[in-house]
């Protein structure tokens, strides 16, 4: 039975995780967004993605060598701009990758202890 004092524990815990959560994750996330939308409308501003996309697939037809090799020339070729623009990209989504793994490992780890 809960008594009184894990009651208001449990709300005070509450409270604190709450403000954590608002001053530590949620300015992380915004920033991650913000950078990858600006990273995103610069390379959109600077690269005809429906051609990349169309010649890729050109290039995937022939296997898997021309493939990576028209990859690597497309953005050797691109503005160095646009080079920056999908390095951010590239970085941003590895970081959420990390931090969608990270999450689910240490969830699986709470439910594992039980």
């Amino acid at each position: 039975m809960n008594t009184t004092a894990e009651k208001i524990k449990k709300r005070i815990l509450v409270k604190i995780y709450t403000i954590w959560f608002i001053k530590r994750v949620i300015p992380l996330v915004l920033i991650q967004i913000l950078v990858l939308a600006t990273a995103l409308k610069i390379f959109a501003k600077n690269t005809f993605v429906s051609k990349v996309l169309q010649n890729a697939s050109l290039a995937a037809d022939s296997g898997y060598w021309a493939f990576f090799k028209y990859l690597g020339l497309a953005f050797l070729n691109t503005h160095p701009l646009t080079q920056i623009a999908i390095l951010i990209g590239l970085g941003i989504g590895a970081l959420i990758i990390r931090d969608i793994t990270r999450s689910l490992m240490t969830y699986k780890s709470m439910w594992m202890r039980k």
